[in-house]
């Protein structure tokens, strides 16, 4: 009975050793890479086909060693130095390629939040401007008329109740240096500087304001109403390359 019990557990173990021919992974563990008894493969389970556990698969197959059962614990896995490192490398990769996905996903809307919110300030800015120049529609503002001590405003008040009417066939000399203007907001009054400025840069023929509006004339006579810098600046980006083909554009910077 013994010896049958034995003779019988001794082919068992040997079925099962030519079943299975186990080896050991990176991981200290005993692998099986013949098929499996009572499973229906016929071979390991496949790995998902993904550069990182391609390398990891090559890596196991590179350092198995068939051996005895009994014998595992006493295994030490080894792994070459070119492989750790194409495997570091292959999870960086996917690490990287992940958090970027991550930070493209939280930064993407914010980004369009900011794009709205700069144009819905930019029009809040225009229709506060409009409302300003509205405030000063009947303003006007004198330069060149010395000032004193003594209260301006009556002063104003008082020349501008004893003139008389302009005419446009007579103009006092004394009065050369003195000018009237429309009285503009911030903004409008530096556009009108930069209009003037490019008439005396020769850009533009001539500049100037109706209705707390900026015109520019050009040389052929034609009118450019400007509301904005950017309007301003694309004007004058167009006029200089009518000019001068390949002029080099003016930005607001």
């Amino acid at each position: 009975m013994n010896s049958s019990g034995n003779d019988s557990s001794y082919g068992a173990d040997a079925q099962f050793q030519s079943y299975n021919q186990n080896y050991v992974t990176p991981m200290g563990q005993v692998g099986f890479r013949g098929p499996v008894p009572g499973s229906g493969m016929s071979t390991m389970p496949n790995m998902p086909n993904t550069p990182l556990q391609g390398i990891v698969a090559q890596g196991v197959a590179r350092v198995s060693t068939p051996i005895n059962p009994a014998q595992s614990q006493n295994q030490v896995p080894f792994l070459p130095e070119y492989d750790i490192q194409r495997i570091a490398l292959a999870l960086e990769n996917l690490l990287t390629e992940k958090l970027n996905a991550r930070i493209d996903e939280r930064i993407t809307p914010l980004v369009e939040c900011i794009d709205r919110l700069s144009i819905e300030n930019k029009e809040l800015h225009m229709k506060l401007d409009e409302l300003e120049m509205y405030s000063r529609k009947s303003c006007v503002r004198i330069f060149g008329v010395p000032e004193s001590k003594t209260d301006c405003d009556s002063a104003v008040m008082e020349i501008a109740e004893e003139a008389p009417s302009a005419t446009s066939s007579y103009r006092n000399r004394c009065m050369r240096g003195v000018s009237v203007n429309q009285e503009l907001t911030k903004k409008r009054s530096k556009l009108a500087y930069e209009a003037r400025q490019m008439v005396k840069a020769g850009v533009i023929k001539s500049t100037f304001i109706w209705d707390g509006k900026i015109f520019l004339v050009d040389k052929q006579e034609k009118k450019h109403l400007v509301t904005s810098l950017d309007k301003l600046i694309e004007v004058q980006n167009y006029l200089a390359s009518a000019i001068q083909p390949g002029h080099p554009p003016v930005s607001n910077t």
